[in-house]
């Protein structure tokens, strides 16, 4: 055993060798061990904890919409009715069918909206706003010409041997002579008075009386360059001469007066467009889909019109509305355009659709290519009620047979389908059709 002193002795010389001693004390000894038991109790507890499921794919709680201005759906102007029956049906759907389908710009197609809410914004957009058009007057002071002095000028130096075909030999200043027209000869004489060639030639077209008279002054034309089919007073001349005799030779006439403008740029000619007065516009509109019906070009017509209606916010005439949609239906069967493509050519030219008197050719047109559903018709009647409302008096069953055959094609239930014509022979007899030709509909249809 050995003594205290030994021990003594011992941990001396053991201390001395060292330089420094390191402990640790008891309590922090027992904070390690804690934690180590903490450690330890969370590993068994991950152990217990079940895999993470695996979840099948579930259908997007969101839906892509259409853009109301992507929307090809000229005949569409929301009303109470329409947002009511919208927010009201399950997922809210345009129209308040499931399976209504819009044509548009985009590939989205549909046209459940989801909420009410976003429904009614949606029906409550710009696009779908149909712009305010004015009545064309019968006649404009836009050119304020003083003509008298020079028409008197011309009136003393024109014969009608100026459209003789015979070369002349004419004096020049100079003393030189030179051979040519006696057209030719008249506009240097005129320009001798101090009239220029726009003038001349737009006083020339007052003046031809035949169909060759005109072609030979449209030769004549040609002389002074693109710059004289440019000059706004000039080009009124030019149409409404043509529209007051509009033969198939002076319409082709016009055609070829159209592809001279061609050659220049396209903002040339909507600024010569810009600066007519409407009603040379509205018959250019008219010329141009006339001569489209034989060329197949509609892009001065439809350039025109829309020009006319968003600049100058003047609604076309009848007649050169009607015409521009003949020519337009004309070329879609023979090119074959798909309904599609006919209401993408159609948006740009709507609004008219909403103040414009539409014949019953057009009307009929756009019920055989245009109407496909229910919804569309309601809305296409609700037009016609109030720009053509005579169209009911005279093809009554043209509409009842085309209501009746889309309530086949959408399977429609007897109850949703006499709902239907109760609601058509309510419009007709507000647009002034007699009550009993309406009640005779109910029953017939009703059949």
């Amino acid at each position: 055993m050995i003594s205290a002193s030994k021990q003594a002795r011992f941990a001396g010389r053991f201390l001395a060798k060292r330089k420094s001693l390191f402990f640790t004390p008891a309590a922090e000894m027992g904070n390690l061990f804690d934690e180590s038991e903490a450690l330890r109790r969370d590993a068994e507890a991950a152990e217990k904890v079940p895999d993470r499921p695996v979840f099948p794919l579930e259908e997007r709680i969101f839906r892509e919409i259409i853009k109301p201005e992507d929307a090809c759906n000229p005949f569409f102007r929301p009303t109470s009715t329409d947002m009511i029956v919208t927010a009201l049906a399950k997922e809210c759907p345009i129209s308040g069918r499931p399976d209504y389908q819009m044509v548009s710009r985009s590939l989205i197609s549909g046209s459940k909206m989801g909420f009410a809410n976003t429904a009614i914004s949606w029906m409550e957009s710009k696009a779908f706003n149909v712009a305010e058009l004015k009545l064309m007057a019968d006649a404009s002071e836009q050119f304020r010409y003083s003509e008298t002095k020079r028409q008197e000028k011309l009136d003393k130096l024109y014969t009608s041997d100026v459209w003789a075909t015979e070369p002349l030999q004419v004096k020049l200043l100079d003393g030189t002579v030179k051979q040519m027209t006696a057209l030719e000869a008249f506009y240097r004489t005129s320009s001798l008075q101090a009239v220029n060639h726009e003038n001349v030639s737009a006083f020339l077209l007052t003046k031809a009386e035949t169909d060759s008279q005109l072609k030979m002054l449209f030769e004549s034309f040609k002389n002074a360059g693109s710059v004289l089919t440019l000059l706004p007073y000039f080009a009124s001349k030019v149409v409404e001469k043509i529209y007051s005799s509009p033969s198939a030779e002076n319409i082709q006439l016009f055609g070829d007066y159209l592809r001279d403008r061609e050659t220049n740029s396209i903002a040339d000619s909507q600024a010569l467009l810009l600066e007519l007065e409407t009603v040379t516009i509205d018959k250019i509109i008219y010329l141009a889909s006339i001569l489209a019906q034989s060329t197949s070009e509609m892009t001065i017509a439809k350039e025109a019109l829309i020009i006319l209606m968003e600049k100058l916010k003047t609604a076309p005439l009848a007649e050169s509305y009607n015409a521009f949609l003949g020519s337009l239906f004309q070329l879609a069967d023979a090119e074959n355009l798909t309904r599609e493509s006919l209401l993408h050519q159609l948006m740009p030219v709507k609004d008219a659709l909403h103040v414009v008197y539409l014949e019953p050719e057009t009307i009929s047109s756009i019920l055989k290519k245009l109407i496909t559903n229910t919804f569309d018709l309601t809305h296409f009647l609700q037009i016609i009620s109030k720009t053509s409302p005579t169209f009911f008096k005279t093809h009554l069953n043209l509409v009842i047979s085309r209501l009746i055959q889309l309530q086949k094609d959408e399977n429609s239930s007897s109850i949703v389908s006499q709902v239907q014509i109760a609601q058509t022979a309510r419009l007709m007899m507000q647009s002034g059709l007699q009550k009993t030709s309406c009640e005779q509909i109910i029953k017939s249809a009703s059949k």
